[in-house]
């Protein structure tokens, strides 16, 4: 086994990796918009769904789609 020195630092894979709000700015946190916020918990709902229903989120577009083709094809 070898012997390793008190002074000497362990090194991991995860040594030197910071969180990407720590590097912004100094540290100081970025603020966004209120409607950005909702924007992405909208986008992250909406992919939740995705994964979780695939059928019914391919049936809900295809409904849509059809939809929008016929309001389409009528102008």
């Amino acid at each position: 086994m070898a012997n390793s020195h008190p002074d000497e630092d362990n090194y991991t894979l995860e040594s030197g990796i910071e969180s990407l709000q720590d590097t912004i700015s100094g540290g100081a946190q970025a603020t966004g918009s209120r409607l950005s916020d909702i924007l992405e918990d909208g986008c992250d709902v909406l992919r939740d769904v995705t994964v979780d229903t695939p059928r019914l989120t391919v049936g809900i577009a295809l409904l849509v789609g059809s939809v929008f083709g016929a309001w389409l094809a009528r102008r």
